[in-house]
């Protein structure tokens, strides 16, 4: 079953053991009844390896199938990002330009 099937056969009841948030508007309060902490950290979001990033350009349509792999080099040699094993990270230089281009330039759209 795809995620778009489950999406349609979906329900607006929460699932067994969640409670369904009251829909709050801004200055409202609620009160909580019940908190549970657990310990644990956050996890963050995997890196991509160069197959899943030319997925995730193919996805978008960024790129054509011919340049997909070039754009990915020219990141690379121009030290924006770096391979690790068969992962890739960004660089400083990569973290940078990405904190100074506009927001509209962040975002595959």
């Amino acid at each position: 079953m795809s995620s778009d099937d489950e999406e349609e056969n979906s329900t607006d009841e929460p699932a067994a053991g969640s409670v369904k948030l009251p829909e709050l508007r801004e200055g409202e309060t609620v009160k909580v009844q019940r908190c549970i902490v657990r310990p644990g950290r956050t996890q963050p979001p995997k890196r991509y390896n160069e197959a899943t990033l030319l997925t995730q350009m193919e996805k978008h349509g960024l790129g054509t199938p011919a340049t997909r792999a070039d754009i990915i080099e020219k990141l690379v040699s121009s030290d924006t990002i770096e391979r690790q094993g068969n992962l890739l990270h960004p660089t400083g230089k990569g973290k940078q330009l990405i904190g100074l281009v506009s927001a509209e330039l962040r975002t595959p759209e």
